[in-house]
């Protein structure tokens, strides 16, 4: 079971290692897995909302949930007015991810093995 933590991590740190953030920027983070993750790695400090899918850690879920993973809506997510998003890849509908990448909202899908 650790080999999908350090795959996930790694995408991860690839990842916030390639953006160009400032601590003024607003994330949303979809996918409990991600979530996780950026805490482990003390990057979590850009996050306003989450999905109903972070339950872990504990203090991730006192932010405002912009609704389920699977069934999201663009205008739930954009209420907190995020700069970017960090979503898992079973995030959707797939049209949502598609409204909200056409009003200006960067979004990086993050793929990980289901094992």
């Amino acid at each position: 079971m650790k080999q999908p933590v350090r795959l996930l991590s790694g995408v991860l740190l690839a990842l916030l290692f390639s953006l160009e953030t400032s601590a003024s920027e607003r994330w949303v983070v979809l996918g409990g897995d991600i979530a996780e993750t950026l805490s482990a790695l003390k990057a979590d400090i850009n996050l306003v909302a989450r999905d109903d899918t972070v339950l872990y850690p504990e203090t991730l879920t006192a932010l405002p949930s912009v609704g389920y993973l699977r069934q999201l809506s663009a205008e739930s997510v954009l209420s907190v007015q995020p700069d970017r998003i960090l979503a898992n890849q079973h995030a959707g509908p797939k049209e949502v991810l598609e409204q909200l990448d056409a009003v200006g909202v960067t979004l990086d899908v993050v793929s990980a093995p289901a094992t």
